[in-house]
């Protein structure tokens, strides 16, 4: 019988929150959906893998759960790693995208010709929210 409660307790927390900004578990669902169309137009296919290279905040999580909404295998990048070795993780890995903080995309633009498997850079400012609209400023549904 708590379940209802904690139901409660859950939406109407929100589902993520930084500063002011808060968005609703329906508008959560909503951006990460919106990532997972993006990635498949860039021609993601189940299965193949995201590289995420973002501090750790709301729209690394969205990127994260809009991969996984593609079918493809989200994959985060320490921020810490020196150029030579996020070439060799994201080699590695098989990124055929990756998802970079603005500050990282000139690390980034300096080992591209070593991702003989990437095809795509997404800088993360295309992931910051947008104004909330009248239904994400409070609780969502599932």
């Amino acid at each position: 019988k708590s379940a209802p409660v904690l139901q409660q307790v859950s939406q109407a927390a929100g589902a993520t929150m930084e500063g002011d900004a808060r968005l609703s578990w329906s508008g959560y669902r909503r951006r990460a959906r919106a990532i997972a169309l993006a990635l498949l137009d860039l021609g993601v296919r189940p299965g193949q893998v995201v590289g995420l290279h973002m501090a750790n905040r709301a729209e690394h999580v969205l990127a994260d759960v809009g991969a996984l909404y593609a079918g493809a295998v989200p994959t985060s990048f320490y921020n810490t790693l020196a150029p030579e070795q996020l070439a060799y993780v994201a080699q590695d890995s098989g990124a055929v995208v990756a998802v970079v903080e603005a500050e990282q995309l000139s690390g980034w633009l300096s080992i591209r010709e070593k991702l003989s498997e990437l095809r795509h850079l997404v800088v993360d400012a295309l992931l910051k929210p947008e104004p909330p609209k009248p239904q994400d400023a409070g609780a969502g549904t599932n």
